[in-house]
């Protein structure tokens, strides 16, 4: 038995082949994200298989970057596993204590993986089983009850009424905002239903002092720890008070660095500055999270404490 690891990537794919005994038949190679680069990986795996040898390979779910390789191995007729990452991480991990990821790493690991026999099923064998389902669908016999015929018929009638008074809502909703006439909604990237959100969780604006006191309001305020020479290094939010507004806030504090050149000045100016932001959360546009709430809720504020 030959087993293939392959760590997908956008441009390249790392690959690593060994067989049933643990034998290292071709160590971690790169081959590029094109039909050359996968013929190249075909013709590797058949240099090292033996006649018979049954091959297995296995790749990690990885979105479209991964589908035109499957679609490449599948049709080479090879047994290919889709492997959720999660798993191939707790699999690296009871490998080792080490802290360590990488491609490399992680080719290997999906190639141990399949070698060690864990529970996994082939992305071929998911597609014969639909197969399977639709015929024996086509013989199944059919069961009268009036029980679960009731259920589903008052089931699907609820869905329908839990839409049309949605609907309703939401119309009631920008009727009454419409009326309001809130400057919050001339804010570039704040829509009807997020300004709404915020007004209705504030209130009158003009119950805070500042727009600090907003956004402790919201749990968006930074929080401190310190206990001896111990204390965190960066700030978190503190979580607490209205999650909807926090919710509310942090989401358009996202969209209005997009469409606001103002927030978006604001952002590169703190950027420049080397704030530090929420990697992890706001990858996409880099957001220095407490100083950014802070801008926009100086922002409702003074515009909001101002009409009123």
């Amino acid at each position: 038995m030959i087993f293939v690891g392959i760590d997908v990537a956008k441009d390249k794919h790392d690959c690593f082949i060994l067989n049933s005994e643990g034998t290292v038949l071709a160590d971690v190679f790169t081959i590029a994200n094109n039909r050359i680069g996968f013929e190249t990986l075909l013709s590797r795996i058949q240099s090292c298989s033996q006649g018979e040898s049954k091959i297995k390979v296995g790749l990690e779910a990885t979105g479209h970057y991964s589908y035109n390789l499957l679609g490449f191995l599948l049709d080479s007729g090879l047994a290919t596993y889709v492997i959720n990452p999660l798993h191939t991480n707790l699999y690296r991990k009871s490998l080792s204590l080490r802290r360590t990821k990488t491609d490399r790493i992680d080719a290997r690991t999906i190639a141990m993986m399949l070698m060690s026999d864990v529970d996994l099923k082939s992305y071929s064998n998911t597609k014969s089983k639909t197969a399977e389902i639709q015929v024996a669908a086509g013989v199944s016999i059919g069961s009268k009850m009036p029980a679960k015929s009731m259920e589903l018929k008052h089931t699907i009638a609820l869905i329908r009424e839990l839409d049309k008074e949605i609907s309703e809502v939401e119309s009631a909703i920008d009727k009454i905002t419409s009326q309001m006439d809130s400057p919050i909604f001339t804010i570039p990237g704040i829509g009807r239903h997020m300004g709404a959100m915020i007004l209705a969780e504030v209130g009158d604006f003009s119950n805070f002092a500042s727009a600090d006191k907003l956004l402790a309001y919201a749990g968006l305020s930074p929080s401190t720890y310190q206990s001896g020479q111990l204390q965190n290094c960066y700030a978190h939010m503190e979580k607490r008070g209205s999650r909807y507004l926090r919710y509310a806030l942090f989401n358009a504090a996202k969209y209005v660095c997009l469409w606001c050149p103002t927030f978006s000045a604001y952002l590169e100016k703190k950027r420049s500055e080397g704030k530090h932001y929420n990697r992890q959360r706001m990858l996409l546009f880099a957001i220095p999270i407490f100083t950014t709430l802070k801008f926009l809720s100086k922002i409702l504020f003074w515009g909001l404490t101002f009409n009123s």
